[in-house]
């Protein structure tokens, strides 16, 4: 009855279309783009009416219930019988349609009423992002550019808006209602010293229209790559292959051979360490290389640490060490092996469905697995085809079962394969074919298979398109083939790209079965066009139709072109880069070192990252893979062929949706598509450069040299990065090389306000080389008293040998090791294609940056280089500081003081230094020195808060006082954000912060309130991501005790402020950081998100108040520090009882000289604080928790309006400054600075104007302060060693004067605290494993511990032998010290090991220390010294094989 009833509604459905359909035919794009006119084609098929009004109505049915669709827009139109026409709405930008439709209406004398379901594509814009490097280090530059262009590439001219985002998506800068002239915004920032490693990311959304995009760069510590080196292997390997054979190459970025030794590894494709922490098996083989050699292994030597199976991946790593220098580098390949030698696979052309009537051709491809055709000839494939159909009988319906369906083969095929590898298959397709299952063999072993149905017509009738064309390019000619089943008057073809419309019209065939069509490509056709052809047959009133869609090359109509004049150039050459654009095209210019593009690329604006962006943002429907084939978009329906097309329609014509029997047989349902390999054994073949022959020359042996005309010092990553206009469709951009042998990659793209954007197709290559140069080697720094070597490699890649002269240029303060002839200068033969090293054993008389200058010379070229030795003093360096404050009024207008400082006994000659720093400013010192306020390392959470929180204090106090010049104004701004990047390295997964991140088991109460603090504050200065400071500060309330107290999950820092774990002044200090958030929580967030932390943070500011309140009624804060703390909350806090709280606090002030500070002894003696050995300093500066205190006071003072009262211990405060105008340690400084710039916002005198007189036997010094230099720090160096100094000042106003002792020692100077060992594991000439002991001597717990090692000359760390220390947080390096950060060391040694080995020639190594303090409380500390014997008693033979005879 089922078959009978359907077969009753199909006749009834033809009776009704028959009498009813014919009239019309209406097609429109499925998505629509806002800011685009949505074009719908209506076709008025029936001749014997006059012209019909149609009436398109855009309607959102998300508002169906219950009043009804929403109409949007209406658009209408008038159209002739037989004449094509398009309906045109305008969208709009802003138009938002959750379910959409658009209801066609026909009115008189055309009656009808349809509707089309329509999508509003999200995807209006495709944003671009460049920047100039994928790779940046520490403190470096990202430049970067944005554009966005429409889907017709006309740039977007609205705003952006746009984030920076570090490895764990913290916002680090936020920019709104950004624009650029001609499309094009071009910005940039600058990473801290410390920035997070990893991935960054760039977000960009457009303003006015709706878009997104980002753009990733990463962020590391590297070493441009000195050369390239590349492993050469086959496309793949087959199992059955008895060795594995490839070549090495190592050239340097300039082009040349690199000579020396290769160890060659080979293993898996996986991690070299596995998840027990094992190294993995490898197979290794050595050999010399000359730029290029070739190498053959084994296959049972590979299997012995290599499983091999089918599609296995085997990884093979070249190390190369350079022979002239022993630097090493290395490159790696991954080769696949095969058990198969080709692959099948049915071709995307092939169509999906067959067409009776027509022939139909699947088409196949052999290849071998890298897809290249086969390469054996005489191949022939077998193919074996089976039929599924289906029968009808008269009264089929009274059969049981009544449906009669099976399958049968066709006759088999042996065909040859042509030797392209892809053959035809021509098969006939029975009539009663439902569907047809297609197998392909080759040798009866590779196979694939696929199941192809069949397309549906009332008529029998079809059409079928194919592409003749190969390679498709814009503004060149393709050629499609047309072929139907019946003769042919015209036919209707419509080309789509980019979800647009780009062209449509009528092909008369002239009663033909058979056409080829030619059409004119045009750029607006790529990157894929889609071809639409169909035809309407008036007896059946049904629609034939096929399409199919092909890859375009060429999409943009703006031509960009970019090339240099020459090719290759020396360095510091001017060059003419040659830029071709449309007229007025603004074209925007990028030059990469090619070195860099080999750590990593994706961050250029390229073509293909155009394309790509816009098939994924514009293209609906299949996409081709293969430009020389098309995809077929063939349907069994008239509405699937339309779909694929992106295409819905509304007709009244026959619209045959087929009824799909089930297929039968042993192949899953329609779609399936299987391939399949077979294998055979094959000889595996590598292909090798030819080796040119080198032409034979006669020595040169002429002794007259050129002369060095350049000696080169410029080596930057990035060159250009600039724009320039095009006059007349051309522009000439002229600059000079930089100084580095490397080739420059450079591109370009281009905007223009008619042709919108375009893109360079191809990058332009400027390699910079000269054929002779000479290249240094040689230590960074020094100390004084060692012996090095510089090594100076001269290349010589001119085609005759050369008599060559290297010499050193004389240096008064640099001699030889072994004076005579051929220290200064030597005379070589270096031969065509070759390089050769010179050594010079030299030795340092002075301390300081000194030049080396080495050049060579030869009858037919001549260079020179000069780079920057350091030299430093032996021992560990020591700095002391002694602040005057000089303040002169009309009572007072002069001052004299004198100073007596005597030297230690262990100090290294020559080391000693005095500077005198005059400044009329409290904070002036502190200006000039924002980067360096303290010499101790700032490697944790707590203390890169002093590069900064100080930041904000002072640039606050410069604007209060007007001294906020652009240039002070800007330093601070990239400070902050500097800071800022930094700081947010150390927060953790939970929104808190703590001294090492998420290394640490929980956050820091305390760490996370001061965080809060500074960034509150920095919003007034840049930006802050308010969500990050309110997210932690709702960590602080869940820490909250019912009574307003807080606890501290964290580890302590410092004793000394923290205390253990609770109490009043970790409430206080967490209050004030609560106080600040609050600031920044809007109500509205409770009403609009539920997000009510506007309310908590008020209930916790007020239960935190309160806490501290009942404490003070109760007494029960009798603590210094405690006192202070919560003296300066209860006042930000505004209660009633701050004022009582002060008042307990001044009882506990010491006055002294007239000026007045706080001490607090109860975790520190005076015996501990004077722990020098038999020398003492002038003056002892106070311990951070007394600043702390005095510095809270005096902010108390200023928050209660009591300000004049604090002069006498911001007096004492000035007096506690270290010469970098910083204090001893984090706290103190960042408290101690916030305290003095809010006394000088409110005390600022700008009339001062003093004259300074410093002298003594030998110097007489003058420095003149007044409201013009204020600001300046005025630094004068005596060169005297004299000890004792007469100071006197006359006029008026205030200075801050230090004299600075800095000296070096090689004892220890006081008693230590820290019993510190080391023992030497390994002593060894090229490398030393030192091992470090430590334990704390007094009775109390320390705060966190620093320990400095000073490396040895000519060697690095390898931190990573460190390994799992408990206690061991943290360790970096910095410059020539190590420094590892410890949590706390106590009475129990602590041990750790620490490999260093060498990486450049000294011999006679000095003694290196190791220096371990208390960072909160640096006066506990203790200094060794350790020297390896054998580093000690080297000489320049023993480091250097080659420096001696």
């Amino acid at each position: 009855m089922r078959m009978k009833l359907n077969l009753i509604l199909f006749v009834f459905y033809l009776v009704f279309q028959e009498c009813q359909g014919g009239k019309y035919f209406i097609s429109a794009p499925r998505n629509v783009v806002p800011g685009t006119a949505y074009d719908i084609s209506v076709d008025i098929l029936k001749q014997d009416i006059g012209n019909v009004t149609v009436e398109a109505i855009l309607q959102d049915y998300s508002f169906s219930i219950p009043e009804g669709p929403k109409s949007l827009l209406t658009a209408n139109g008038t159209f002739s019988p037989g004449v094509r026409g398009t309906l045109s709405m305008p969208i709009d930008f802003n138009l938002h349609c959750s379910y959409c439709r658009i209801l066609l209406k026909g009115y008189n004398p055309l009656q009808f009423e349809q509707d089309i379901f329509i999508q509003i594509s999200s995807d209006i814009l495709s944003i671009l992002i460049q920047t100039d490097k994928a790779i940046y280090k520490p403190k470096e530059r990202v430049n970067f550019r944005i554009l966005a262009a429409y889907y017709n590439l006309q740039l977007y001219t609205g705003t952006f808006h746009y984030e920076i985002l570090d490895p764990y998506d913290n916002k680090i800068n936020v920019l709104s209602g950004v624009s650029g002239t001609f499309g094009v915004v071009e910005g940039f920032f600058d990473l801290s010293d410390q920035p997070s490693f990893g991935t960054w990311k760039i977000n960009v959304r457009t303003e006015t229209v709706s878009g997104e995009e980002s753009q990733l760069f990463e962020v590391a510590e590297y070493d441009l790559p000195r050369f390239q080196v590349d492993v050469g292997l086959p496309p793949f390997a087959l199992l059955s292959d008895t060795t594995l054979s490839g070549s090495v190459e190592a050239k340097y970025t300039f082009g040349q051979p690199v000579y020396g030794l290769v160890l060659l590894q080979i293993g898996e494709n996986v991690d070299t360490i596995d998840k027990c922490n094992v190294n993995r098996k490898v197979t290794e083989i050595s050999f010399e290389i000359k730029g290029k050699e070739n190498f053959s292994v084994p296959l049972e030597d590979i299997r012995r640490s290599v499983h091999l199976n089918e599609k296995k991946k085997i990884k093979i790593t070249a190390f190369v060490t350079e022979a002239s220098t022993g630097i090493k580098l290395n490159g790696s390949s991954v080769i696949t092996y095969y058990g198969n030698r080709y692959q099948i696979k049915f071709l995307e052309m092939t169509p999906a469905v067959f067409k009776p009537g027509l022939q139909y051709t699947a088409y196949v491809q052999v290849t071998t697995p890298d897809g290249l055709p086969p390469t054996e000839s005489n191949l022939s494939l077998s193919v074996y085809t089976s039929v599924t159909y289906q029968m009808t009988v008269p009264d089929q319906e009274l059969y049981s079962p009544s449906s009669f369906s099976g399958s049968y083969p066709l006759p088999g095929q042996n065909m040859s394969l042509p030797a392209n590898g892809i053959l035809s298959i021509d098969i006939d397709i029975p009539l009663n074919a439902t569907s047809i299952d297609i197998k392909v063999s080759l040798n009866k072993q590779t196979t694939a298979e696929k199941r192809i149905s069949k397309s549906y017509s009332m008529s029998n009738n079809y059409l079928q398109l194919s592409l003749l064309s190969k390679l498709v390019k814009a503004e060149s000619d393709v050629l499609i083939k047309i072929t139907s089943t019946e003769a042919i008057d015209s036919l209707v073809y419509e080309i789509r790209s980019r979800s647009d419309h780009v062209k449509s019209g009528v092909l008369e065939l002239n009663g033909q079965r058979e056409f080829n069509a030619t059409f004119k490509v045009e750029p607006s056709w790529a990157p894929i066009a889609q071809l639409l052809m169909y035809y309407i047959r008036r007896d059946s009133n049904e629609i034939v139709t096929d399409s199919l869609a092909f890859n375009v090359e060429g999409m943009f109509k703006n031509k960009v072109n970019v090339a240099f004049k020459e090719n290759e150039t020396d360095i510091n050459k001017n060059v003419s880069l040659e830029l071709s654009a449309d007229s007025d095209s603004q074209i925007y210019v990028l030059a990469v070192d090619q070195s860099v593009l080999l750590l990593k690329t994706g961050n250029d604006l390229t073509p293909n990252k155009v394309k790509d962006s816009f098939i994924s943002k514009f293209h609906k429907g299949a996409i081709p893979t293969d430009s020389n084939f098309a995809l077929s978009y063939s349907g069994s329906s008239i509405n699937e062929v339309f779909s694929n097309m992106g295409l819905v329609i509304a007709t009244d014509l026959n619209i045959f949706a087929p009824f799909r029997p089930i297929a039968l047989g042993r192949f899953p349902s329609s779609g399936f598509d299987r391939q399949g390999m077979m294998g055979a054994p094959m000889a595996m073949s590598f292909r090798d450069d030819n080796a040119m022959e080198s032409a034979s020359f006669e020595m040169d042996v002429t002794t007259s040299t050129k002369p060095v005309e350049r000696v080169r010092s410029f080596f930057p990553e990035s060159w250009l990065w600039t724009s320039v206009k095009s006059i007349n469709g051309h522009a000439t951009l002229t600059t000079t090389v930089p100084d580095t042998m490397t080739s420059w990659i450079v591109s370009a793209f281009a905007t223009n306000p008619n042709t919108g954007l375009g893109v360079a197709p191809t990058t332009s290559k400027l390699r910079v080389f000269r054929p002779f140069f000479v290249s240094l080697t040689y230590p960074r720094s020094i100390t004084r008293n060692e012996q090095f070597i510089v090594q100076a490699t001269v290349f010589n890649y001119l085609p005759v040998d050369l008599m060559v002269t290297v010499s050193l240029k004389e240096n008064p303060f640099l001699t030889p090791v072994t004076p005579g002839p051929g220290n200064q200068a030597s005379n070589i033969q270096v031969r065509a294609n070759e390089q050769r090293t010179v050594y010079f054993s030299l030795s340092a008389l002075i301390v300081g940056a000194l030049d080396i200058e080495v050049s060579a010379r030869s009858n037919m070229a001549a260079d020179a280089i000069v780079r920057q030795i350091l030299i430093k003093h032996e021992g560990a360096p020591v700095v002391y500081n002694n602040p005057i404050l000089i303040s002169l009024s009309n009572n007072q207008s002069t001052f004299e003081k004198n100073i007596a400082f005597t030297l230690p006994d262990s100090l290294v000659p020559e080391s000693h230094r005095i500077r005198v720093k005059v400044t009329g400013d409290l904070i002036g010192s502190t200006v000039q020195s924002l980067t360096s306020l303290l010499t101790l390392p700032t490697g944790c959470g707590e203390q890169s808060l002093v590069k900064f929180t100080p930041n904000i204090h002072i640039g606050r106090y410069l604007k209060a006082t007007n001294q906020l010049s652009e240039e002070l104004n800007k330093k601070i701004i990239d400070l902050l954000n500097n800071g800022y990047q930094r700081q947010l390295t150390y927060k953790r997964y939970d929104n808190g912060f703590s001294a090492f991140g998420n290394y640490d088991i929980s956050s820091s109460t305390w760490l996370t309130a001061l965080v809060v603090t500074s960034f509150a504050e920095a919003q007034e200065f840049i930006f802050v991501d308010k969500e990050i400071i309110l997210k932690a500060s709702m960590l602080l309330i869940d820490r909250q005790n019912i009574d307003g107290s807080f606890n501290e999950f964290g580890k302590v820092l410092d004793r000394n402020t923290q205390g253990t774990t609770a109490g009043p002044a970790l409430t206080a200090f967490v209050l004030v950081a609560l106080l600040k958030a609050k600031e920044l929580a809007d109500v509205q967030d409770c009403k609009n998100n539920n997000k009510c932390r506007y309310y908590l943070l008020g209930n916790a500011t007020l239960n935190a108040t309160r806490n501290l309140e009942r404490l003070m009624l109760a007494d029960s804060i009798d603590d210094q520090f405690s006192l202070a703390v919560a003296s300066y909350a209860l006042a930000e806090a505004k209660s009633q009882l701050a004022q009582s709280t002060f008042e307990k606090l001044l009882t506990f002030v010491k006055q002294e000289g007239g000026l007045e500070y706080w001490s607090a002894n109860s975790t520190v003696n005076n015996e501990e604080l004077n722990r020098f050995i038999n020398w003492r300093p002038p003056r002892l500066q106070a311990r951070p928790i007394d600043i702390l205190i005095t510095s809270y006071a005096i902010l108390t003072y200023s928050s209660l309006g009591r300000l004049d009262e604090a002069l006498p211990s911001v007096r004492w405060l000035t007096l506690q400054k270290n010469a970098q105008g910083g204090f001893v340690s984090t706290q103190d400084t960042v408290v101690g600075l916030q305290a003095l710039s809010t006394y000088g916002s409110n005390s600022f005198r700008p009339d001062t104007n003093i004259t300074i007189y410093v002298s003594d036997m030998n110097t007489h010094l003058t420095m003149n302060v007044n409201s013009e230099n204020a600001l300046s720090l005025q630094i004068q160096e005596i060169q005297s060693n004299s000890q004792d100094f007469s100071i006197t000042a006359s006029g008026s106003g205030l200075a801050l004067l230090d004299i600075e002792y800095s000296f070096n020692v090689l004892k220890e100077l006081s008693k230590p605290v820290f019993d510190v060992n080391t023992v030497l594991l390994d002593d060894k000439l090229d490398s030393c494993n030192i091992m470090v002991c430590t334990k704390f001597l007094l009775k109390h717990d320390t705060g966190m511990v620093v320990q400095e090692l000073s490396i040895p000359s000519g060697f690095v760390p390898d931190l990573s032998t460190l390994g799992q220390v408990a206690g061991v947080k943290r360790s970096e390096r910095k410059g020539s010290i190590v420094a590892i950060y410890f949590d706390k060391i106590s009475g129990s040694s602590l041990c750790y090991s620490i490999v260093m080995t060498r990486e450049a020639k000294v011999a006679k190594s000095q003694k290196s220390y190791v220096r371990t303090y208390d960072y909160y409380e640096p006066a506990n500390q203790a200094t060794v010294f350790y020297q390896p014997r054998t580093l000690r008693d080297s000489t320049v033979c023993d480091v250097c094989l080659n420096c001696c005879p």
